[in-house]
């Protein structure tokens, strides 16, 4: 059954349009990503285009095409929307194009499309973001980015910080600067608290078109460690372990929750503390309602879930001890002497 396109050919610039789902991050964006990547070829017949440019990196949430183009980006090295706008433009068959990176949410990146802003004159161009509540997804973030690397502030820092990914913290920032560079008219912003039970047709919805997609077999998740075991990261953090021994202690750390489900009982903030952090997005709230979106959907409330119990020195021992346990059941023998050596 071919998807409906209510907008086909152009925008109201008489442009063909160029979506970029920006994220942010946390939203649903990987497990999004998946069904697109999957589903490229059945839309490209019916005018939809998802940009393949070269497959690379290796983890299963950066192997697709639209992670390697972005992330060369931000790296300051290849662009590759030129391609991809040239491909949309002449093409006849084509009526849009959507590339879907939720680092195109962070002002560091952000910066960096301001720069090549020339290549996209031929199309009309539109950004969707999509957020969270600002602790939610803090936390989320803050576990994950730990999981993966080189981290050790403690999570108070963290919350409090201004640069780096501190600054994917301020919503208003980004919406701001989006704004800046294709108008108010063209800038998609939603709630995922809204949109996640119907993530997809959601994130399509600016586009005009809902192809009827299918779910692939296996799909990619980011599954967030508990308290203790991110405690546990920071601690091997002196070890200094290279990129793809830190990727496989995430992931040690998640079987390791998995076998200690009451690691989850534990959180490194109070409920109370996360609260008084909240208050410091106020302008972030009034900047979404502007967007018609109800300011609620982006405070945490009573919806507290991230451990009812104080996380102590105890616990944290305990984790660690049980972690080494874990690894020398398993036979991971590369990551325990890479961290006890």
């Amino acid at each position: 059954m071919p998807g409906k396109n209510l907008n086909a050919g152009t925008g109201a610039s008489g442009k063909k349009r160029l979506f970029i789902h920006a994220g942010t991050y946390k939203t649903g964006t990987s497990h999004f990503q998946h069904v697109m990547f999957e589903n490229r070829e059945k839309m490209l017949e019916e005018g939809f285009y998802y940009p393949v440019t070269g497959l690379g990196l290796n983890t299963p949430h950066n192997k697709y095409a639209h992670r390697l183009a972005a992330i060369n980006l931000a790296q300051h090295g290849k662009n590759a929307f030129p391609k991809i706008v040239e491909n949309l433009v002449k093409d006849e068959r084509l009526h849009t194009a959507y590339m879907s990176y939720e680092g195109f949410a962070h002002p560091n990146n952000i910066e960096h499309i301001a720069k090549i802003m020339d290549c996209f004159e031929p199309v009309e161009l539109h950004t969707i973001l999509v957020f969270r509540p600002h602790f939610d997804f803090q936390i989320s973030l803050y576990r994950e980015i730990c999981q993966h690397v080189k981290y050790s502030e403690n999570i108070e820092t963290y919350l409090q910080s201004s640069n780096g990914w501190g600054r994917t913290f301020h919503y208003a920032d980004s919406i701001k600067m989006w704004e800046n560079l294709i108008g108010p008219d063209n800038l998609h912003v939603m709630s995922y608290s809204t949109i996640k039970k119907d993530l997809f047709h959601a994130l399509l919805t600016p586009t005009g078109y809902q192809p009827d997609l299918k779910e692939p077999a296996e799909t990619t998740s980011n599954p967030t460690i508990s308290a203790p075991a991110c405690a546990v990261a920071r601690r091997l953090n002196k070890f200094n372990l290279k990129t793809h021994l830190r990727h496989r202690v995430g992931r040690a750390l998640v079987r390791l929750d998995a076998k200690n489900p009451h690691f989850h009982e534990y959180g490194e903030i109070t409920r109370e503390a996360a609260l008084e952090i909240e208050q410091n997005f106020q302008e972030d709230r009034e900047r979404l309602a502007t967007y018609g979106l109800d300011p609620n959907d982006f405070v945490i409330g009573e919806n507290w879930r991230w451990g009812k119990k104080q996380l102590n020195q105890k616990i944290v021992d305990e984790a660690f001890v049980k972690f080494i346990c874990l690894l020398k059941n398993e036979k991971r023998n590369v990551i325990l002497n890479a961290i006890t050596a």
